[in-house]
């Protein structure tokens, strides 16, 4: 801090502007003292304790109009500008964790996503219970609460699927498909790719041999959305899938 001389200096050291410093001081907010032979602008510690608090009134969201205004606010004026700031600080944080939490689940998606490449045909049963046809009512709450998209496929080996989504409880919608209680399962990684708009799956067959080859028939298929990614060969769309099996 002991460096800071100039306003080129205290620009670089609150990592502002130097034309936000000019405008604060056109304002009124800030004031330099001036060099007597060049004129120059000085930063004293004044300056510095005054740019400090711009800032901390900026952070809280206060505009240039209303500090130009503070110095002049009684007790219970700055009491209210206080509280008011708490509250748009509490309405940020509770928007940044929800930011943090759909951010984590993309990352355990892409994570899930790898681990069945690697890992697929795994004993895992479905981690939703009902089902309900996809429409354009459930397509907000799928862009905010990213996994609830599923593909639902009562035949695989006729490759026709439904568009559906997963609903924690029956309500008034039709329930498309609800968990079998007892029924074992097997879970990989569903390759959706995006043609021109049309989705096509892609090496379902070779998932549903090598099932078979392990000794097992296979019922309906359920996928649940995870992660997709553009590549040389194309767009495609990743899925859970997990299809009933018995011996």
């Amino acid at each position: 801090m002991k460096n800071v001389r100039t306003i080129e200096e205290a620009s670089r050291y609150f990592e502002l502007p130097k034309a936000t410093l000019l405008y604060w001081e056109k304002e009124g907010l800030i004031h330099f003292e001036r060099v007597p032979e060049n004129n120059y602008r000085k930063v004293t510690a004044d300056t510095i304790f005054q740019i400090e608090n711009v800032l901390h009134l900026r952070n809280l969201g206060i505009p240039i109009a209303r500090i130009k205004k503070v110095p002049f606010m009684p007790l219970n004026e700055r009491y209210e500008l206080y509280r008011t700031a708490v509250q748009e600080a509490d309405r940020k944080i509770a928007e940044l964790k929800s930011i943090k939490k759909s951010a984590r689940k993309q990352l355990a998606q892409i994570e899930e996503t790898k681990f069945l490449r690697k890992h697929p045909y795994r004993a895992d049963r479905p981690d939703f219970q009902y089902l309900i046809a996809h429409s354009q009512d459930t397509v907000s709450a799928e862009c905010f609460e990213t996994g609830l998209f599923v593909i639902l496929m009562e035949k695989p080996e006729q490759g026709n699927f439904r568009e559906a989504s997963i609903v924690e409880t029956p309500g008034e919608q039709e329930i498309l498909w609800e968990r079998p209680e007892g029924a074992e399962w097997r879970s990989f990684l569903l390759v959706v790719k995006d043609e021109a708009g049309r989705h096509k799956i892609s090496g379902l067959s070779g998932h549903l041999d090598a099932l078979h080859a392990m000794g097992f028939r296979t019922g309906a298929l359920t996928a649940r959305y995870l992660s997709e990614e553009m590549t040389e060969e194309g767009y495609f769309i990743y899925f859970k899938a997990y299809v009933e099996v018995c011996r």
